[in-house]
């Protein structure tokens, strides 16, 4: 070891081997690598707790290897920038379009089709297929029976004769989606569902475009009030296109995609930061970097504190590590540093390093969000 060879080479130099076996002392007890040991650990522990204090959940220390700075911020609307909470504003139809719908979706997990679903359908439905991003079809009583977006009957290559009540200019809700039903090939009705948006979804939007490029991603293919918030907006995005634009912005700067249903977990898994908000899924939330699984929209703005500051602590602790050695060791190779005073700086700079990073992390109250447990405690739809 290096105390060994120090103290060797001041016995070779003729220095007094009292002398150099404490030279040799204080040379091992300096160069302890505890500062090094504690720099990283600590503060990512403190920062995981933070988090889970403030009701986020971050999947690994990893998250504090990411890129520092982010470029554009995507956003899935539906369940991000609104509650999820799906209500039935209109239904265009007979009672066969009421029943045919609420017994094809009430195989599904997405929040238009928890809504429809809940009305009530004697009808058995079998050979369900879930079209992600479009709708669903099943079979009802001997008929074919497909609900969701126009393009899903294109996709299917059912006729596609909307007029009257179904055209969607009769949307008026600027959170109204119309779900249109079919069976046999044509479609024969529409429901129209309501969402509600979050009351912060403006400042957080607003906040994010200070110094980020702000993409909104929907599945709907009708949405009004959002065109003059963003700055890109895409309309009936499938799961699919969600990915491929997101690799798209990749290739411009670091991205961050904020999602939380199962056609959002593609873009998630793509983007340089993966977020999974609200009520998540379980892919979503496998997908994800962090997750936030109640709460506010603010709390992204806390996430993105936690790392900042965390990494920046960690940068410190090793900076402080690096400077400690540079100056204690070749004290004590000069035999400068007896083993007291080296015991004495050991213990300080590790004591230092312990202070740093068990610093408060943010000023936010996390007496707001109930403290968050596990990952594992996330529902799933």
């Amino acid at each position: 070891s290096i105390s060994f060879l120090v103290t060797g080479w001041m016995l070779w130099i003729g220095t007094q081997p009292s002398s150099s076996l404490l030279a040799g002392l204080a040379t091992l007890i300096v160069s302890c690598p505890c500062t090094f040991g504690l720099a990283v650990p600590l503060t990512t522990a403190n920062a995981i707790s933070s988090a889970l204090r403030n009701g986020i959940i971050f999947s690994s220390a990893d998250i504090f290897e990411k890129p520092p700075k982010y470029d554009t911020v995507a956003i899935d609307k539906t369940g991000t920038l609104t509650t999820a909470q799906m209500g039935i504003e209109n239904i265009v139809g007979d009672n066969e379009v009421i029943e045919y719908a609420a017994a094809v979706e009430r195989f599904s997990s997405h929040p238009i089709a928890k809504a429809i679903a809940q009305m009530d359908s004697s009808r058995t439905a079998v050979d369900f297929i879930v079209h992600p991003g479009k709708g669903a079809e099943a079979t009802v009583d001997g008929h074919r029976v497909a609900v969701g977006s126009k393009s899903l009957f294109s996709q299917l290559n059912w006729k596609v004769d909307i007029k009257g009540e179904l055209e969607p200019k009769n949307i008026k809700g600027a959170e109204e989606v119309i779900s249109y039903v079919g069976w046999d090939g044509s479609i024969f009705g529409a429901i129209i569902t309501s969402d509600q948006r979050r009351p912060e979804w403006a400042e957080f939007v607003n906040r994010l475009r200070h110094d980020k490029n702000v993409v909104l991603l929907s599945g709907a293919e009708h949405q009004s009030g959002y065109e003059d918030q963003v700055d890109e907006l895409y309309l009936g995005v499938p799961p699919e296109a969600k990915a491929a634009v997101i690799r798209q912005y990749k290739s411009k700067g670091n991205v961050v995609m904020i999602g939380d249903g199962n056609n959002d977990a593609p873009a998630i898994a793509e983007a340089d930061l993966g977020i999974a908000f609200g009520v998540p899924t379980s892919l979503a939330a496998e997908a994800a970097d962090v997750v936030i699984p109640r709460g506010s929209l603010d709390q992204v703005f806390i996430a993105f504190e936690l790392i900042e500051i965390t990494r920046r602590r960690i940068r410190q602790n090793i900076g402080w590590a690096f400077l400690y050695n540079a100056i204690a060791i070749p004290l004590a190779l000069s035999g400068l540093l007896n083993p007291l005073l080296a015991a004495l700086a050991m213990a300080s700079s590790s004591f230092l390093v312990v202070w740093n990073s068990s610093r408060k992390i943010t000023n936010s109250k996390s007496d707001e969000w109930p403290a968050v447990e596990s990952k594992n405690k996330i529902p799933a739809c």
